[in-house]
């Protein structure tokens, strides 16, 4: 390849964890695609830990780290980070979680060679191994009360890694790595900033559908997503309540005003279960997440 390839950036939002963001801009520069680059957003970390991160990514020839004047989450650290490249015409972007390791530095050289050959493909998204060297799924379906549940007797896709990979149209491709063209993203206006974390990339595919633009799943390795899944059995996080709080915003901003009052409603009696069944509510109180099932934009607006 030469650099009259596709400029593809890969944008990272990086909070709270320079050690972890810079073992992956390490990686990435074993990446084979040359017509790349880096951009680092810091999420308005505390002042030490975004020193620390510029200071061990400064030798890093092909990454930018810049400071976002405010934590206004995942989908926005990236909107920000994106507006960053505007100057250097953008043909690609790589979105990817600070919480992974490259496995194969060849896959977005081998990606960006699967949309040359599929000229309708907006989004294409790799599939992912988790750290217990499982296939993580990262193939989900838009958020309806049925994808809520029933998720446990319905059959969805499930990830697969083959020697040839193939590419599957899809609904959602999880937010942990995936590659979008430049227009498609601007056509819908990046990521809505409304949910601060989980639960974006749902709306963002949805939105992606209903402006024409399709997404496929790659079923080629990647890269390992190191935390998948690290939810203590008796403990309700923030991150938990956060998950729910925006399957109600998808809800309220896709489907029907009923349908996500008839989660909330739902999802309140399972809280109280919860709390009555001794689970922990350690890092956010249950009056808090009980109100965020109702509120959920209110929900989202307190972690900035």
């Amino acid at each position: 390849m030469s650099n009259k390839q596709p400029r593809v950036f890969t944008i990272i939002v990086h909070y709270q964890a320079p050690e972890e963001c810079f073992q992956l801009v390490k990686g990435l520069q074993t990446i084979t695609y040359p017509n790349h680059q880096i951009v680092v957003v810091d999420n308005h970390s505390a002042e030490n830990n975004y020193s620390l991160l510029k200071e061990k990514i400064s030798n890093f020839e092909n990454t930018t780290v810049v400071q976002n004047p405010k934590n206004n989450g995942y989908g926005g650290g990236i909107n920000y980070g994106i507006k960053q490249t505007l100057h250097l015409s953008p043909d690609f972007f790589h979105i990817i979680n600070t919480d992974t390791e490259i496995v194969n530095p060849r896959y977005i050289s081998d990606i960006i060679q699967s949309f040359s050959q599929t000229p309708d493909a907006a989004l294409i998204g790799p599939a992912v191994y988790s750290d217990n060297s499982n296939i993580q799924n990262t193939i989900m379906p838009f958020i309806s009360l049925s994808s809520i549940f029933l998720f446990k007797l319905q059959r969805h896709q499930q990830s697969f890694i083959e020697e040839e990979p193939q590419l599957l149209s899809v609904e959602v491709i999880n937010g942990v790595c995936f590659i979008i063209k430049a227009d498609a993203y601007f056509s819908i206006n990046g990521f809505d900033e409304d949910f601060f974390m989980y639960g974006e990339e749902h709306d963002f595919c949805y939105r992606l559908e209903k402006a024409g633009f399709k997404r496929y799943f790659w079923s080629g390795g990647s890269i390992i997503h190191v935390h998948h899944n690290k939810f203590k059995t008796k403990e309700f996080t923030w991150r938990e309540a956060l998950i729910r709080a925006n399957q109600i915003l998808f809800l309220k901003k896709h489907r029907s005003n009923f349908e996500a009052f008839f989660t909330s409603c739902l999802f309140a009696v399972s809280y109280f279960l919860k709390r009555y069944s001794g689970f922990s509510f350690s890092d956010i109180s249950f009056l808090k997440a009980l109100k965020g099932l109702f509120n959920p934009k209110i929900l989202n607006n307190s972690w900035q």
